[in-house]
């Protein structure tokens, strides 16, 4: 038999997170260009920083081969990192 793994994130720091509650679209930004691009992933970056779950974000972003998106702060596009 299987156990299930410890979570990445406990409740009580997922519920502190920084994003709880806001417009998901802001982490998944349509843009017109590389300036409007640059900018709408600034500002969905700034309210990852310092967030309780920041890192466990990113991991289970990296682990679930998310393709689009802010994920603990970090821009996955395509297949690349930033």
């Amino acid at each position: 038999m299987e156990y299930p793994k410890k979570p990445l994130i406990n409740s009580e720091a997922y519920l502190a997170r920084h994003c709880n509650g806001m417009d998901p679209n802001i982490f998944f930004p349509s843009y017109n260009n590389k300036t409007e691009q640059a900018k709408a992933i600034a500002e969905a970056s700034l309210i990852c920083e310092g967030c309780p779950i920041q890192q466990a974000c990113y991991e289970l972003a990296v682990k679930n081969h998310e393709k689009l998106g802010i994920w603990g702060g970090s821009y996955f596009g395509g297949n690349r990192r930033v």
